[in-house]
């Protein structure tokens, strides 16, 4: 059944007074070749319908939470992938879920905001309070190998001890877009040598 054009035109109207921005995902991987998905840059913006979720039904199968966790209509196609992300007044929230309908496109969204991104290789943006990087020991090869020139690495901001790896940091500036910068990170009183009391200590 094709839903008239004048009908839609009146639900854009009426309902779709919300905007969300489009945060498609990316894949980062670093120079020790550990891969992360983050939410990329604001790539473009569209009128809906935004509601957090309030059936307890909905929210139970899709694993969602009441009033955390969220759905967008709309009467015209989003474009936006299943595994992208879409943000709404500064929150985050990940697709989980792309339904369409006749009448209506919906997004199916889970709140991200707080979640921790954990990185085991040097940060690279975005990157945001509260995040964790826990970065294994480390040899000289990986420095020798790494594509930095020693200007570069020295411009890191590590301490000799530091670059020998094995400590953990806390994210204590967020910064979404650029270049790592050390002063963005707080050192944790993790300084164990091995993997397997990083991960005990975390």
């Amino acid at each position: 059944m094709k839903i008239p054009d004048s009908f839609k035109a009146v639900q854009r109207q009426v309902f779709q007074d919300k905007v969300i921005q489009h945060r498609p995902a990316v894949t980062q991987t670093g120079s020790l070749g550990s891969v992360t998905v983050v939410p990329g840059s604001i790539s473009s913006s569209y009128g809906c319908n935004f509601q957090l979720l309030s059936d307890a039904l909905v929210a139970q199968e899709w694993g969602l939470v009441v009033a955390q966790d969220a759905k967008v209509t709309s009467s015209d196609p989003l474009p936006i992938a299943v595994g992208d992300y879409v943000q709404f007044r500064g929150k985050v929230y990940k697709v989980i879920g792309h339904p369409v309908y006749d009448s209506h496109d919906e997004l199916i969204l889970q709140f991200q905001q707080g979640a921790v991104t954990v990185f085991r290789d040097i940060p690279q943006p975005p990157y945001k309070q509260g995040d964790l990087w826990h970065m294994p020991e480390l040899t000289v090869d990986y420095w020798l190998n790494c594509g930095l020139t020693v200007d570069q690495v020295m411009a890191l901001g590590f301490t000799v001890d530091e670059r020998m790896g094995g400590h953990s940091y806390v994210c204590v500036n967020s910064r979404a877009s650029g270049s790592f910068n050390r002063a963005d990170w707080k050192l944790t009183g993790t300084t164990d040598k091995t993997s397997a009391k990083l991960l005990e200590a975390i």
